[in-house]
């Protein structure tokens, strides 16, 4: 990119969709759990942003933010409009990376298989109604006894139990009836064709549904460096870093 002298032109975010696989470390002590565990260390990630000339450089900020944020972000960076019969879940906050005070999150929402919880920068509250006081994060959550009486503890339990009442009706609503499959046998290279064809599929799937947006240059103004290897949508599978180019030419 320099050589090319785009670096100016280009945005790199880097991030990750899951926590450490051995325990890591904030400031020298050990995080609280690891990857495959709703603890902090499964699901709080680094998120570095560098767009030389554009965001602030050596600035941190404490915002919440999730990757269903990442679509409309990068949306509002290229100047695009997201689609009118699409209600999307994330947030953007491109406004930060610009400098701007935007209007960051004020809670976020994480899910691993049939477990869930929502979580504000001081509180969480999980699918199963444990509620903690996240003070000391990421070092250790605190249990809250579900007979306390501090004022402020039953204020935001009962915000983030509205969020989660909310995503679970929307969850159960958007859920597709289940259909029962004959059991098969793959051979490894039935595997790797599969997950071949479901890759190239979702590319292209992805790319269509930005060129949907109105802005057909969009689409090949976006490169996404990683290995998705599932059947989920290029956006949020195993994305190790994402670069967005904003030629002036879709500005």
């Amino acid at each position: 990119m320099d050589a090319l002298k785009l670096r100016e032109q280009t945005l790199i975010v880097f991030t990750s969709d899951n926590g450490s696989v051995p325990i890591g470390l904030v400031g020298g002590k050990p995080i609280d759990g690891k990857k495959g565990s709703l603890l902090e260390g499964g699901s709080r990630v680094p998120l570095i942003a560098n767009w030389p000339g554009t965001t602030p450089a050596g600035v941190v900020r404490k915002d919440l933010v999730d990757f269903s944020d990442v679509h409309p972000t990068f949306v509002a960076l290229t100047g695009a409009k997201p689609a009118a019969d699409r209600k999307l879940d994330g947030q953007s906050f491109a406004p930060r990376l610009l400098g701007k005070e935007g209007q960051p999150r004020e809670w976020v929402y994480v899910q691993l298989g049939d477990r869930r919880y929502v979580r504000s920068d001081r509180w969480k509250l999980t699918g199963d109604g444990e509620f903690f006081d996240m003070k000391e994060a990421p070092h250790r959550q605190i249990a809250i006894e579900s007979d306390t009486q501090d004022a402020d503890a039953l204020a935001e339990r009962a915000k983030l139990q509205s969020a989660l009442d909310r995503l679970k009706a929307e969850d159960a609503g958007d859920a597709p009836a289940k259909k029962k499959r004959a059991k098969t046998t793959k051979t490894p290279e039935r595997l790797l064709n599969d997950i071949t064809t479901k890759n190239r599929l979702n590319r292209k799937r992805f790319l269509q549904n930005i060129s949907a947006m109105g802005r057909p240059r969009l689409a090949r103004s976006i490169t996404i460096f990683g290995s998705p290897v599932s059947s989920r949508s290029l956006p949020t599978s195993n994305i190790a870093c994402m670069i967005v180019e904003c030629r002036s030419s879709i500005e």
